[in-house]
């Protein structure tokens, strides 16, 4: 019975064995919707970081499937911190305006 399960697991997806989701977005200004280059973007519970493009822009790609922190900082922003919940095969978009 055990080579059977192991068998199944195998040949099983991996989709199915780690699901995964994405997440991107754009970082703006509150009140200007100016873009916020190079502003920083993590997951506490995946320890992973990227930085916005030029134009404000970000991407996280394979994060687990699940409730999530996301931190995002910018020099001369007031910090902040939102809850998400990555859903599998999904790649939420997310637009997120800070304060001076």
């Amino acid at each position: 019975m055990m080579g059977r399960v192991f068998a199944l697991l195998i040949l099983a997806p991996a989709s199915l064995l780690a699901q995964t989701g994405h997440v991107a977005g754009v970082i703006v200004a509150k009140g200007t919707g100016e873009p916020l280059a190079y502003s920083i973007v993590g997951l506490d519970s995946q320890d992973r970081t990227a930085f916005t493009s030029d134009s404000g822009r970000f991407g996280i790609r394979e994060i687990a499937v699940g409730p999530h922190v996301i931190h995002i900082r910018r020099l001369g922003f007031t910090p902040l911190d939102q809850k998400i919940t990555v859903r599998a095969g999904i790649t939420d978009t997310l637009r997120i305006e800070l304060d001076r």
